[in-house]
């Protein structure tokens, strides 16, 4: 049986790369085994009441691919919302620390930091309208890998003295 997770298109790109075009649910890797033990939890009458209401976030589908024996013995049935946001959430983490290892390998090779996020972008498919460059910066900048080599001014300080002139004048 096939499941259609909604989740951000450039973590289904990614999802893809990583672990084929359609994730087995079983317990070979990581990911598949959290996926199995997010649909057995994620039938609770009390998950139903979470909302997914980020439809513009999720714009995409992650297939995974159940047999029809988990599907029915474990009890299964439905894809929730504690589903859908734990498994972007988790896709989502190991997308980061895939993007800073990356570009942190990059650098030691002599790359500079936009030519590390190109590199990153063609390896795994990626668009400006699935991942912004402010994003992929951004994190890089959390991180400590990047930072941006800004003056920086106080801005209190310019207001106290323009202030000041203005009232002598």
């Amino acid at each position: 049986m096939k499941l259609y997770v909604p989740a951000r298109s450039y973590l289904v790109k990614f999802a893809q790369v990583r672990y084929g075009s359609s994730v087995a649910v079983n317990r070979n890797n990581s990911f598949s085994h959290l996926c199995m033990m997010y649909l057995i939890l994620g039938r609770h009458r009390s998950d139903y009441a979470r909302s997914v209401d980020k439809s513009d976030r999720y714009n995409d589908k992650l297939v995974l691919e159940v047999s029809a024996h988990f599907f029915h013995g474990y009890g299964a049935y439905h894809i929730t919302p504690f589903t859908t946001v734990n498994i972007n959430q988790f896709l989502d983490k190991e997308f980061k620390a895939e993007f800073i290892l990356f570009v942190r390998e990059k650098l030691a090779q002599g790359f500079k930091i936009v030519q590390a996020i190109d590199a990153f972008r063609d390896q795994y498919g990626l668009f400006e309208e699935d991942i912004a460059d402010e994003t992929l910066k951004k994190n890089l900048q959390r991180r400590g890998v990047w930072k941006r080599k800004t003056k920086h001014v106080s801005i209190s300080r310019g207001v106290v003295q323009h202030s000041r002139q203005l009232c002598r004048a």
